[in-house]
């Protein structure tokens, strides 16, 4: 049997990795682009990030704060965009980035360019379902 969304995500890493190479962005962050929206595990449409980020505020965590970023950048990619969302996404990664002593670039890249990021993913994927 043939694994769809491995398929897909094969595509849509494809995809990407040219595009973000065009845009000075790394193969990784690519990967974990690809790996985001592989997972699809966000069900978060209608729930507040305010209340999503305090609930981080009070408990913070790389994981949580990892999770927040992926909420706010897939929420970005398929829904509608959103300031909360790029602010939330850029904060939750460059938490992580500080979380790793700042030696892991991929949460920097992720940070600083995030609308990028978010606008180039958006293209490619929609634009393939065309």
């Amino acid at each position: 049997m043939i694994n769809v969304y491995k398929s897909i995500n094969d595509c849509i890493f494809d995809n990407l990795k040219e595009e973000f190479k065009n845009n000075n962005l790394s193969d990784l962050s690519a990967a974990y682009i690809s790996c985001l929206l592989e997972e699809r595990k966000f069900d978060t449409e209608n729930q507040s990030l305010i209340n999503l980020y305090n609930d981080i505020i009070n408990e913070p965590t790389f994981n949580k704060y990892q999770n927040f970023g992926d909420i706010c950048l897939f929420r970005e990619i398929v829904f509608k965009q959103n300031d909360l969302n790029i602010h939330f996404g850029k904060v939750s990664y460059y938490e992580c980035y500080k979380y790793t002593m700042y030696k892991l670039e991929l949460y920097k890249e992720l940070s600083n360019n995030f609308i990028i990021i978010s606008t180039i993913t958006k293209n490619k994927l929609f634009n393939r379902l065309k």
